[in-house]
């Protein structure tokens, strides 16, 4: 790949849908400019609703030259970042990358909410039910580390 960053100006704007049915929610983008890939997020829903989370899932976007001056983006398979399945039937939500330069270190920040405890649940209840939880990848999202819990555990 050439020493040159690619300019917004480069970038041909794309219609294309990047999360198909069943149901995303909640997008969340990353772009890293070394390398001139985008990390597009989102939650992978059963339905609308929002106790219906079952995933974190990514696709990865790759600029590729369409023509002198002009870029277009490939985007990769989806692949599924946090399951459900492996969070003690938590859901993951909200999911924020965030990037620290110093060590190359890609951080996704999301929180983990009790099975099918709705929002409305937790404030008629004056409960939280919600941890917050990262996950970290070194390769631009790769590979990933296992979840990290910041907050206590449910109930506290």
């Amino acid at each position: 790949m050439a020493n040159r960053q690619t300019k917004p100006e480069d970038i041909k704007l794309q219609n294309k849908t990047v999360f198909k049915s069943p149901v995303y929610r909640i997008p969340a983008l990353f772009y890293d400019r070394n390398s001139e890939t985008l990390l597009a997020f989102a939650e992978q829903r059963e339905t609308a609703d929002d106790a219906s989370t079952q995933n974190l899932v990514m696709r990865r976007g790759t600029l590729k030259d369409e023509s002198p001056g002009a870029k277009t983006i490939e985007w990769s398979e989806l692949k599924t970042v946090v399951e459900k399945a492996k969070l003690n039937n938590c859901r993951p939500m909200n999911p924020c990358p965030v990037f620290e330069k110093n060590t190359n270190t890609l951080f996704l920040f999301f929180i983990c909410v009790e099975d099918r405890v709705t929002e409305q649940w937790q404030i008629k209840h004056c409960t939280n039910k919600a941890r917050l939880c990262y996950i970290t990848s070194k390769d631009h999202g790769q590979t990933w580390s296992e979840q990290v819990t910041i907050t206590a555990a449910h109930g506290s």
